[in-house]
């Protein structure tokens, strides 16, 4: 799958999406301003929402600049993890948390932690909102953690040190 590589910049011109019933052009200077511009003009136009709209966008723009796109891999030939599983993990790791007292890590192992994330093979990249997350335990990484910074979990990979 195609991914736009930076999701928090704006490239030159901006990013825009032509919407196809309407003929529309879209114009924003970063992606999820354009998600939710393109939102609002298919509610007032009562276009269709279709089941996401963000990966309808990405599809456009990486079809018409590819060089501001990545290909995307899915390590294992797909996703490791649901969406309930990763909700009973994270209410696992919440209890697990507070049974130790709230301990966290300083913020030297939380970079560690972050970095060793990002350079992992099953990172899933920035998708919408700029969140990413990890396709083998469903934690986000990045710009928006959690994990990390609990001193109760580990990388279910075993790639943290500590």
């Amino acid at each position: 799958m195609l991914r736009v590589k930076d999701r928090d910049g704006s490239p030159l011109g901006g990013y825009w999406f032509t919407e196809p019933t309407t003929k529309a052009r879209i114009q924003a200077w970063n992606l999820g301003k354009l998600f939710v511009l393109v939102h609002q003009h298919r509610v007032a136009n009562k276009v269709p929402l279709g089941p996401n709209i963000a990966y309808e966008v990405e599809e456009q723009i990486c079809g018409e600049r590819p060089h501001l796109c990545w290909e995307q891999p899915a390590p294992g030939g797909g996703p490791a993890i649901n969406l309930f599983q990763m909700g009973g993990d994270f209410v696992k790791a919440m209890w697990r948390w507070g049974r130790a007292g709230f301990a966290t890590v300083s913020g030297e192992v939380f970079e560690e932690r972050k970095n060793t994330c990002l350079a992992c093979e099953w990172w899933r990249g920035y998708h919408d909102y700029g969140i990413g997350y990890c396709g083998q335990c469903g934690c986000a990484a990045g710009k928006v953690s959690v994990k990390q910074w609990l001193a109760t979990e580990k990388c279910p990979k075993g790639k943290w040190k500590q």
